[in-house]
């Protein structure tokens, strides 16, 4: 058995420890955010750039045009690819800390 003023304090220190968490994971999804559009700002750049490239080149084959395609599609699919693992994983870390929340409620009406 658990004595009453160990129980307050494991429900404190969950409580501590989850809004930390939750904190955490919350900056590393608007991190992963902020890199997403930096990708994006940068890929379709130079996406762009190889369009202009070739409407500055004569007599080419057609190549710069499909590279620009192919960054854009490449950028696009990196982009989804992020914003899937950011959203993922911190929104699974944020389910974890929502579960403990519980438990720390359950324990908490316990004591009572």
């Amino acid at each position: 058995m658990i004595t009453q003023e160990e129980r307050l304090e494991i429900v404190k220190k969950g409580q501590e420890d989850g809004a930390r968490l939750f904190r955490v994971s919350e900056t590393i999804y608007k991190g992963l955010i902020i890199l997403n559009w930096i990708c994006g700002i940068v890929g379709t750049l130079f996406g762009f750039g190889f369009f202009i490239a070739s409407s500055h080149s004569y007599g080419t084959d057609g190549s710069m045009v499909a590279m620009g395609f192919g960054i854009l599609i490449a950028t696009a699919i990196g982009c989804v690819v992020n914003y899937v693992l950011a959203v993922l994983t911190t929104h699974g870390a944020k389910v974890l800390v929502h579960i403990l929340f519980a438990n720390l409620a359950i324990l908490g009406e316990e004591k009572q």
